[in-house]
């Protein structure tokens, strides 16, 4: 079992986090074990509200811009 101690380091980073069929992108702002389970509290990136979630519910947060930066440097190649 992971300790609040050790989970601490956590507080300040992005992830993604699923709701339903989307990933939104958040930042953790506490971390805490209840009962066993570890679990972060998020706010969203844009927008506003917390909220506290379990950890199989995030990952950890991906570039959005890495997708498209890929897609243009396959362009260049392809052109050149």
């Amino acid at each position: 079992m992971t300790t609040v101690t050790e989970m601490i380091v956590a507080v300040g980073q992005l992830v993604d986090v699923k709701f339903e069929s989307f990933w939104i992108p958040c930042k953790i702002t506490d971390v805490k074990n209840s009962w066993g389970v570890n679990r972060i509290q998020i706010q969203p990136l844009h927008g506003t509200g917390s909220q506290w979630v379990q950890l199989d519910r995030c990952r950890p947060a991906t570039d959005p811009w890495a997708y498209v930066e890929s897609v243009i440097a396959n362009r260049r190649s392809l052109s050149a």
